[in-house]
C-alpha cells in the first residue's frame, strides 16, 4: 500500500488507499487513507492536504454482509431444490386425480357405471395424500419459526404408507 502512495506522491496526483495499522493497544484497525496535492498559484507543488479515516467498523459490516449474502444464497440454492422436489411430489397425486377423473367422466357419459366406485375411491385417496404432502410442507416451512419440534417416526408405518403409494 505505501510503495503504491509513494507512486503517486512522486506524480503529486490525488491518492487513496486502504491498509491495516497496529493501534497503541495492539488491535489492528483498518484505515482508509486519501490524498490531495495542493499547488501554489505559481504551479509550484505546496505539499499533500489529506486524512486518514478508522474504517474497521465498516470493513466489519461488509465482511457481516458478505457472510450473510453467502448463507442467502446458499439458503436459496436449498430452497430451490426443495421446490423442485416438493413440487415433482405433488405433480404424482394431481396425475392420478386427473387419471381417474378422465376415465369418471368416461364411464358417465357412455352410462358404464362398473368401477366407478373404485376409481372415485383412487381420487379420494390422490386428495387425501395432497393434503398430507401440503400438511407437511406447511409444517417442514415452520421447522426455522414457529412450529413444533419433530417427533419420533414410526419407520415400519412410513415404509408401509411409501409402497402403498408407489404401487
Amino acid at each position: 500500500a505505501f510503495r503504491k502512495i509513494s507512486e503517486f506522491l512522486e506524480r503529486f496526483e490525488h491518492y487513496s488507499c486502504e491498509y491495516r495499522l497496529k493501534d497503541h493497544h495492539g488491535v489492528y484497525k483498518s484505515i482508509l487513507e486519501i490524498g490531495t496535492p495542493r499547488f501554489l498559484p505559481d504551479k509550484t507543488f505546496a505539499g499533500y492536504m489529506g486524512s486518514c479515516l478508522d474504517i474497521s467498523e465498516m470493513k466489519s459490516a461488509q465482511q457481516e454482509l458478505a457472510g450473510y449474502t453467502k448463507e442467502l444464497k446458499r439458503s436459496n440454492e436449498e430452497l430451490e431444490n426443495f421446490a423442485y422436489v416438493a413440487s415433482h411430489d405433488m405433480q404424482e397425486p394431481l396425475r392420478m386425480i386427473a387419471s381417474y377423473t378422465q376415465l369418471i367422466q368416461k364411464g358417465i357419459e357412455t352410462n358404464r357405471t362398473e368401477g366407478l366406485t373404485e376409481f372415485m375411491r383412487y381420487v379420494t385417496d390422490g386428495v387425501t395424500r395432497m393434503q398430507s404432502l401440503i400438511s407437511d410442507l406447511l409444517q417442514f416451512s415452520r421447522v426455522n419459526s414457529k412450529g413444533s419440534a419433530f417427533a419420533d417416526v414410526n419407520m415400519q408405518e412410513l415404509l408401509s404408507v411409501v409402497t402403498t403409494n408407489i404401487s
